[in-house]
């Protein structure tokens, strides 16, 4: 993931949530940022992503209308951050 030439990758997931991703971004946050890179996994029913920079304003409004126009009726969520801060939170 870290090492692509492209700046933002996209995977395709066969996944039936994206609860694996979220937990997983977080520990890659700080080196997609320094090497401004980003990837972004797309479901069947989830687009989730982490881009490392903010020169993604037309990548997220793209992202964004696709899926508005592929969910239909129910609501989209999208986020833009300049600063995003993960808890890593230890059970037990």
């Amino acid at each position: 993931m870290l090492n692509s030439d492209k700046e933002v990758s996209f995977t395709k997931s066969d996944a039936d949530a994206p609860t694996e991703y979220i937990s997983l971004l977080p520990q890659f946050a700080a080196s997609l940022k320094e090497k401004n890179r980003g990837i972004v996994f797309i479901g069947e029913t989830f687009v989730v992503g982490l881009i490392g920079n903010m020169n993604h304003d037309a990548l997220h409004a793209a992202l964004e209308a696709s899926c508005k126009e592929m969910s239909k009726n129910k609501p989209v969520k999208g986020a833009k951050k300049n600063e995003v801060k993960f808890d890593f939170k230890i059970k037990g």
